[in-house]
């Protein structure tokens, strides 16, 4: 079995071509999800609790959902009674920027 070594021009122009491909996919995303979000607000609107397509089935529902208001228990809270409660990770993000 053969291994290739890049070098480090080759990874370079990789990693620049990679860039300007996820740049181009998160446009085409960012269109699609639009189209997305007018096509949900309108079945959302239509009433219908159920739609049944060609392809696909869509169930329409709506659920009360209750969250947890950090600020308010962070106002309630020691700063000690905080740091224990509090979880600490580690994430590594990509951030993309138009030229």
């Amino acid at each position: 079995m053969s291994v290739t070594t890049l070098s480090p021009r080759q990874i370079n122009n990789l990693a620049v071509r990679q860039v300007d491909e996820l740049g181009a996919l998160n446009a085409q995303i960012s269109l699609l999800n639009k189209q997305a979000d007018v096509l949900k607000a309108s079945l959302k609107a239509s009433g219908f609790d159920e739609v049944v397509g060609k392809v696909y089935r869509a169930v329409i529902s709506t659920k009360t959902t209750a969250r947890l208001d950090t600020k308010l228990v962070k106002g309630l809270l020691t700063p000690r009674q905080i740091d224990d409660c509090t979880v600490e990770g580690t994430s590594t993000s990509i951030s993309l920027y138009d030229l």
